[in-house]
């Protein structure tokens, strides 16, 4: 069984959290964001969304997730439910590079980190 989670760390610092403060909009979504030496790694519940009523966006080193559903009439509670989340992403992350999923509700955002050339030592010869 997984189990998501917010974390609170040091990856908080990249990812701020931000939620549209528009009365009609609520969210309740937990998530999870990890990191390795390739990239970062974000899941989201988001329980009744799929890919035809979710979005995800970036722009401007910044990750955008949106979606609007509405609980169906034959049901006992009709509701209207909507996601507005906005991550800041980190400056070393390749934005062309971003692929997001979702699997039984679960939202699966995966931010690879631009390849960057490792420095060699290099000893200057006085002369």
């Amino acid at each position: 069984m997984l189990t998501v989670l917010k974390n609170h760390s040091l990856l908080d610092n990249f990812f701020n959290d931000y939620l549209f403060d528009t009365p009609s909009l609520k969210s309740h979504s937990s998530y999870n964001i990890h990191e390795d030496e390739n990239g970062y790694y974000m899941e989201m519940m988001v329980p009744g969304f799929n890919k035809q009523n979710l979005s995800v966006e970036v722009e401007n080193n910044q990750l955008f997730i949106k979606g609007e559903r509405t609980k169906g009439s034959d049901s006992l509670k009709n509701g209207y439910y909507s996601i507005n989340k906005i991550f800041n992403i980190p400056e070393n992350v390749d934005q062309d590079n971003i692929e997001a999923e979702i699997i039984d509700g679960i939202l699966r955002v995966e931010l690879q980190k631009r390849k960057t050339k490792k420095e060699k030592r290099k000893v200057i010869e006085l002369v």
